[in-house]
């Protein structure tokens, strides 16, 4: 802001003294001064440099402001394609290997029940399983393709439906709505119904949602899973 538009009372306080002293000079002073301008000359200039940068102050904000926002909504729209995309990715890991249940059950898993596919598309199987994660008995439901395209192509949108904290457990609303009261738990005494599948990989040709109260839960338990299958 120009220094003429501030603390305009006190200037406006100086330069009334400024005049009053100005018009006590005597006439020989005031001919060596003849451009000194009076008060109201100085208002008008003062108030008319105000108006100026402030026309101009609100001229720069209005032609800024669109940039502004095209820069956050870039941003905005770069982190959430970055953010959760890049996060989703980790979680498809190719092989090039074909998992069955008897490759599971060969590193310790226990078979618990079979679920019927079809309806859901592109599946050659589904298996709820059991294993031990850090001597704590985990569930796992586990689906079969035919390749790890097929997982990925087919089975992204029911292991979404089917895991994490959205996941849709009532029958009636649910596509998939084989095993879906193992898809339910009660983690808390008296709590309502939960989605017992916190998080979900796909490793290869197969579709693993992972027991566990939140994501990251979930998720460490998916990576175990995963860990000891390569490995074999």
């Amino acid at each position: 802001m120009p220094t003429v538009c501030r603390s305009s009372r006190l200037r406006g306080k100086r330069t009334l003294e400024s005049g009053m002293f100005s018009q006590r000079k005597s006439p020989a002073a005031q001919r060596r001064w003849p451009l000194r301008p009076t008060m109201r000359a100085w208002t008008q200039v003062r108030r008319a440099i105000c108006r100026a940068y402030l026309i101009t102050t609100i001229a720069t904000v209005i032609a800024l402001t669109p940039i502004i926002a095209s820069c956050a909504n870039s941003s905005e729209s770069e982190s959430s394609d970055s953010g959760p995309q890049s996060s989703r990715d980790l979680r498809i890991i190719d092989a090039p290997e074909t998992i069955t249940v008897d490759d599971l059950t060969g590193i310790g898993m226990k078979v618990g029940k079979d679920y019927d596919v079809e309806t859901l598309e592109g599946a050659t199987s589904s298996n709820l399983l059991f294993w031990r994660v850090n001597d704590t008995a985990v569930e796992y439901e586990v689906r079969f393709y035919q390749s790890h395209a097929d997982a990925v192509n087919l089975g992204n949108a029911p292991a979404q439906e089917g895991s994490g904290p959205d996941a849709i457990i009532d029958v009636d609303i649910a596509n998939y709505k084989e095993g879906i009261r193992d898809r339910r738990t009660i983690f808390d005494f008296r709590a309502e119904p939960k989605p017992k599948y916190g998080a979900y990989g796909i490793y290869a040709n197969i579709v693993m949602l992972c027991e566990g109260r939140d994501d990251d839960e979930a998720w460490t338990r998916c990576q175990a899973l995963i860990n000891q299958i390569s490995a074999n």
